[in-house]
């Protein structure tokens, strides 16, 4: 009797690993190479009472060739790459849990989904900003979103999220920006001395923006899952003029699955020099379209006393956010966010923008922070909950897998 291991892997950033051993019938490998294997089979749970959006799952194991993969009884895509000995499958979970069976050596008759030709441009123009940078643009959409890296004037370089078929629109700064920072700790104390009195002192004052995107690339992982890769020239310039080295290096990764509301965002900045800041280093920034009408940030939670307008308003949550306003709904959930922590960390909302600050020292007058010249990466995903979804906070953080780890199963 001879056992092979299969290792299961959400590609779709739930993280859930399984082995199991597939026992060959007596004859050994040599009746197997006669006769079609299987079924191989597993349980996926879903505890909601909804359908997951559609994932890629991952199960590594040696085959022959073709391999028919069902989910209860009915076909659903897979591809099957042989050097990396991989079968990726593209399927929902249905409410309640759902039984994957895999034939090897059988064909199916479902397809892979046809994606859209990405658009990526170059400016023909360069620009000069302390360092000579053309901008790119890009735009790639997954059959219910598109997500558009648009090249325009601005320094604080944005990406947008549409849904293709509703009203509903997110803009996002995946890299985040600096605001009120200084080269020493000595001009920060000036500053904090005189304040709004010496202008001087303001020539010495700079934002970061590591986000002019200068390059952009589409990966192809499998053909379920598309990835923009974004490559990002940081802004960061004194009033004077002097350029500021604080990130040597910025991007992030955007996957998008097909048919998927769900996105998932790897941001990455490369250090360059430390500086010291007061009015906020963001991890991160979300712009809202309408009022904020709901704010849920945990398991159960009721919300919060909605934000004030013209002021930010804590959210109390090192973690997640569920906001629904007056463009639409979308949640937040970033696991990195509370070990980026620097000083008074937290989610902030305000009447148009969701931030997660890694550092402030609001209401402590221009106190300078030191802001360490060290890596940042992180992780976020996005739920862009258009349309008449009936899917809760609960619902969702059970679907993108946390809090709350989506379980897997063996079959019997």
């Amino acid at each position: 009797m001879t056992c092979y291991p299969v290792l299961l892997h959400f590609r779709s950033g739930a993280a859930a690993t399984v082995w199991f051993a597939v026992l060959l019938a007596a004859g050994g490998a040599e009746a197997a190479a006669q006769e079609p294997l299987g079924p191989l089979e597993w349980r996926l749970a879903n505890s909601t009472a909804h359908a997951f959006a559609p994932r890629v799952f991952e199960l590594r194991l040696e085959l022959d060739g073709r391999c028919l993969v069902r989910l209860d009884g009915e076909d659903v895509p897979a591809v099957y790459d042989a050097q990396a000995e991989v079968l990726t499958v593209f399927c929902s979970v249905p409410p309640g849990g759902g039984t994957l069976e895999a034939f090897p050596g059988r064909s199916s008759s479902a397809r892979p989904p046809k994606w859209r030709k990405p658009k990526l441009k170059r400016e023909r123009r360069t620009v000069d900003l302390g360092t000579i940078v053309r901008r790119m643009e890009a735009v790639l959409d997954n059959g219910v979103l598109r997500a558009t890296i648009p090249a325009d004037e601005r320094v604080h370089g944005r990406l947008e999220l549409e849904a293709l078929e509703a009203d509903w629109r997110l803009v996002c700064y995946p890299l985040g920006s600096s605001v009120g920072c200084v080269e020493t700790e000595a001009i920060g104390s000036q500053l904090r001395a005189e304040y709004t009195h010496n202008r001087a002192l303001d020539e010495l004052l700079f934002s970061v923006f590591p986000s002019v995107v200068t390059n952009v690339e589409v990966l192809e992982p499998n053909p379920f899952q598309r990835v923009l890769r974004a490559e990002a020239f940081t802004w960061a310039v004194q009033g004077n003029g002097k350029a500021m080295p604080v990130i040597e290096a910025a991007g992030y990764d955007l996957t998008m699955t097909w048919g998927s509301p769900v996105v998932r965002l790897r941001a990455w900045r490369r250090a360059g020099s430390e500086y010291f800041n007061h009015n906020g280093v963001n991890l991160n920034e979300i712009q809202l379209e309408g009022e904020v009408t709901a704010v849920r940030h945990g398991a159960g939670s009721e919300g919060f006393e909605l934000p004030v307008p013209e002021r930010y308003s804590p959210v109390p949550s090192d973690r997640s956010a569920w906001i629904e306003h007056g463009g639409g709904t979308f949640l937040l959930d970033q696991p990195d966010f509370a070990s980026l922590g620097i000083y008074r960390p937290g989610l902030f909302v305000h009447s148009g923008r969701l931030m997660s600050v890694l550092s402030q020292s609001w209401g402590e007058g221009w106190k300078p922070i030191l802001i360490p010249a060290e890596d940042r990466e992180d992780r976020a995903t996005l739920v862009c909950a258009f349309g008449d979804s009936p899917k809760t906070f609960e619902d969702w953080m059970v679907e993108i897998g946390s809090p709350l780890a989506v379980e897997v199963e063996p079959g019997d």
